[in-house]
């Protein structure tokens, strides 16, 4: 109960203050398949409080909170949203999250915060997941632009 309420919080946080720039925020390419290292910076243990990580989509309006744990060190990540650990992992040692074989549902805008007196958020990173259904996708709208058969 106390998780979901954290979760809840942030979020309404994350809606208040969502004019992020995106020019300013790091990219990753990577390909259908790969497992990508999400960092930071806040390290389990340090002073208690909650850690989270959320992915605000390319079709979302609203970031989705992944996973939530109370940063203790000890305490067990508390999947949302239909996110599990087998697609995303949690490495309690640096509060980096490692998603795990992506697919191209994967692209968004990755971050994490922690709540103690306050809601802080760290850096974002943007993941941009490139596969064959972008590059056939890509070859149709041009064949129906031009009006050639392909």
């Amino acid at each position: 109960m106390a998780q979901t309420y954290t979760c809840g919080l942030m979020l309404y946080s994350i809606s208040v203050i969502s004019t992020v720039l995106l020019s300013q925020v790091p990219s990753l390419a990577v390909h259908r398949g790969d497992n990508v290292l999400l960092p930071c910076s806040f390290l389990p243990g340090s002073g208690g409080g909650y850690l989270t990580w959320y992915r605000l989509g390319p079709n979302e309006s609203v970031p989705l909170c992944i996973l939530s744990v109370y940063s203790d060190g000890k305490s067990e990540a508390v999947y949302h949203n239909g996110f599990t650990q087998d697609h995303i992992k949690l490495h309690k040692t640096n509060s980096t999250c490692e998603l795990i074989n992506v697919d191209l549902s994967d692209s968004g805008l990755y971050y994490c915060g922690k709540m103690e007196r306050y809601v802080e958020f760290d850096i974002a990173t943007l993941v941009k997941v490139q596969g064959k259904e972008d590059k056939v996708l890509n070859l149709y709208l041009v064949c129906i632009y031009r009006q050639i058969k392909c």
